[in-house]
């Protein structure tokens, strides 16, 4: 709490000998001395008074002594990298093509440190390229897509609202797909439907209006001139709104009905035996 000080000499000399010789932090000499003030305070009487004052790196040197801060990145660990160490890490990194990582859980150490230590001691480390293809070798699962967190099984739906699928080179149909790999579904099932791949100045109309519903009775192949026709008429239809408002319910319902099954713990064929 802030109040009035009677700043006598006898105070000011007081708190200079804390501040000065024996390099208190104004925060402690508040404390020390019970002062009802904040610690730029401090600062600006000695001051005035005549006394020098800490520039603002030296006040932040001191706040982190008193303070005692440790970073834990900051601790470092001395490896001694004898001659024993630096040949058995070679051996594994060159002769038994290990990665950083596989050798770590081997002699205890960091990746960053092995690979830290081996050039520094003289080893010949592989390029980018040679170190993902020895990843790729010793751990071939750890880069399949199952793997990946973002993996959704080959299938996504776009900003616009249409339905990507992932193509293999092998498809018949693969050049209708984007550089990715993805392919608008709703193209690709019109180009099987037709037995053909289609054009880019082909488009293909949904007759609901709702893009990711790609069924093939719901695709129509028309020209571009009425397929702008038939978008206006689809997006002007009242029913349009009322039709995207039970999608959605739809959409809610199934993920509740999912995530109680998950809750439950029971299987499709029990909640049939149970209803």
């Amino acid at each position: 709490m802030r109040g009035k000080v009677n700043w006598t000499p006898e105070l000011v000399e007081q708190v200079w000998q804390l501040y000065g010789p024996q390099r208190t932090t104004p925060s402690k000499i508040i404390l020390l001395l019970g002062l009802p003030v904040r610690p730029p305070r401090i600062s600006r009487v000695l001051l005035i008074h005549g006394y020098p004052v800490r520039t603002f790196s030296e006040a932040n040197k001191l706040a982190h002594e008193s303070r005692k801060i440790t970073k834990p990145w900051s601790k470092r660990v001395v490896v001694n990298w004898t001659s024993a160490l630096v040949e058995k890490c070679r051996y594994l990194y060159w002769d038994c093509e290990r990665g950083a990582k596989d050798i770590s859980k081997i002699v205890g150490l960091k990746p960053h440190a092995i690979i830290a230590g081996l050039k520094r001691n003289g080893v010949e480390l592989r390029s980018r390229s040679d170190a993902q293809k020895v990843a790729h070798k010793n751990h071939p699962d750890s880069f399949s897509r199952e793997s990946s967190p973002a993996w959704k099984g080959g299938r996504k739906i776009n900003k616009a609202g249409y339905v990507l699928v992932l193509l293999e080179e092998s498809d018949p149909y693969f050049s209708v797909a984007q550089r990715n790999g993805y392919a608008l579904e709703h193209r690709y099932v019109m180009s099987k439907a037709i037995g053909r791949v289609l054009d880019r100045k082909e488009p293909v109309h949904h007759i609901n209006g709702i893009r990711h519903d790609n069924r093939p009775e719901n695709l129509k192949l028309v020209s571009r001139r009425d397929h702008d026709t038939l978008t206006k008429l689809c997006f002007s239809c009242p029913l349009r709104s009322d039709l995207n408002v039970i999608m959605g319910r739809v959409t809610l319902l199934e993920a509740e009905n999912t995530l109680l099954k998950k809750q439950l713990n029971l299987s499709d064929v029990e909640l049939e035996v149970r209803g």
